[in-house]
Parts: C-alpha cells; sequence; structure tokens
C-alpha cells in the first residue's frame, strides 16, 4: 500500500510541478516573481502542515496529506490561469522552458 501511495505522490508532484510551470511561463513577466515565491510558501506551509499532523504516529501518514493538499494547489492554479476578468493577473500562450519546483 505505501508503495501505491509513493507512486500516487509522485504523480501527483509530477502534475503539480508541469502545472507550476506552464503558469510561470506563462504568466507576465512582472507577476513571476510573485509566484515564485508564492510557490515556495506554500511548498514550505504543505509540508510543514502534513509533517505537524501525521509524522509523530507514522511518517507514511504524510503522503495522503500531501495528496489532498497537492490537489488543492493545482485547482488553485487552474482557477487562477482560467480566470476572464478585467485587473486579473494575464497571461500569453506557454512555452516549453519553465523552473523545476
Amino acid at each position: 500500500m505505501y508503495s501505491c501511495f509513493s507512486e500516487r505522490l509522485q504523480d501527483s508532484e509530477d502534475q503539480l510541478t508541469n502545472l507550476y510551470n506552464k503558469m510561470l511561463t506563462s504568466i507576465e513577466s512582472r507577476y513571476r516573481d510573485r509566484l515564485e515565491k508564492s510557490q515556495d510558501t506554500w511548498l514550505e506551509y504543505r509540508n510543514a502542515q502534513c509533517a505537524f499532523r501525521f509524522a509523530a504516529d507514522d511518517p507514511r501518514r504524510e503522503i495522503p496529506c500531501r495528496l489532498q493538499m497537492n490537489e488543492q494547489r493545482k485547482a488553485f492554479l487552474l482557477e487562477e490561469m482560467n480566470q476572464d476578468c478585467n485587473g486579473c493577473i494575464s497571461f500569453t500562450a506557454p512555452s516549453q522552458k519553465g523552473r523545476q519546483r
């Protein structure tokens, strides 16, 4: 069971990284630093939150927590990318390069 969750976590991490990189390469350059700081801060929060909640009992229980939080972050990033409003951060067509997180 642990290896199944580990594989799912790796897939989730890859999907989140790909989405983040897509957003990073398509966002206006003036907002990139903010997005990078947001992602870095979110990763620290996710890791600390899941470690706090579950590591004391069994470190393997962190994986479902990280999976759940990754899904929430992906939904947030997708929502931000798909907004169609005035005054929102605008995006351009994504390029093929991006930073790995």
